[in-house]
């Protein structure tokens, strides 16, 4: 996230040299990309303007995930073309499991109002941790023998099993309690 503080982008300021550092060293071995802030959606400029703060620490910018999940299709979609994104990981439930696609695969973006065939590649994901511990209230164990099903449900069918983790959620504090095995168990098999 490297868009202004706001009300609901709650970041680390852009200019802060901790932040840089640890993005330039993450991205030396692992794919990065721009997290758009909350106001960005639906707007070019300021999207251009969070790239372009990003390729200054990495290089060129072509992966996404709008904050909150935010974004309207397909002005977002289309915008995130135009400030030349290449795939996106948005596509999912804010407030509860399953593929808003209704698929496992990733996809190309159709884009109905042009009538026409994208480069903006779609990464659909089966869920998010804040939903399972906060809008649906299950608890790690639960949590842990869900997400192994659905995981052995998309090995089936040759999927890919995508899903969003927040930092705070892998912290085992407060809220976050004993989630960081729920990742683990899941996630490093």
């Amino acid at each position: 996230m490297l868009g202004d503080y706001a009300k609901m982008d709650k970041n680390i300021s852009h200019k802060h040299p901790y932040l840089i550092n640890l993005i330039s060293s993450i991205s030396k071995n692992h794919l990065t990309g721009i997290h758009p802030s909350y106001k960005s959606f639906n707007n070019l400029e300021t999207l251009k303007m969070e790239i372009s703060r990003l390729d200054k620490i990495t290089n060129k910018t072509s992966v996404s995930r709008f904050h909150y999940l935010k974004f309207n299709l397909p002005k977002s979609y289309q915008i995130l073309l135009k400030a030349g994104i290449k795939q996106d990981y948005s596509m999912g439930f804010s407030d509860r499991i399953g593929f808003r696609a209704g698929t496992c695969t990733s996809f190309y973006f159709y884009d109905l109002e042009n009538e026409c065939t994208t480069d903006l590649k779609i990464f659909p994901f089966a869920y998010m941790d804040g939903v399972l511990n906060d809008k649906l209230k299950f608890t790690p164990e639960h949590s842990s023998k869900l997400i192994s099903k659905i995981k052995y449900e998309v090995r089936k069918v040759n999927g890919a099993f995508n899903a969003v983790w927040h930092n705070e959620s892998l912290s085992n504090q407060d809220r976050w309690k004993g989630w960081r095995s729920v990742f683990e168990t899941t996630w490093l098999d």
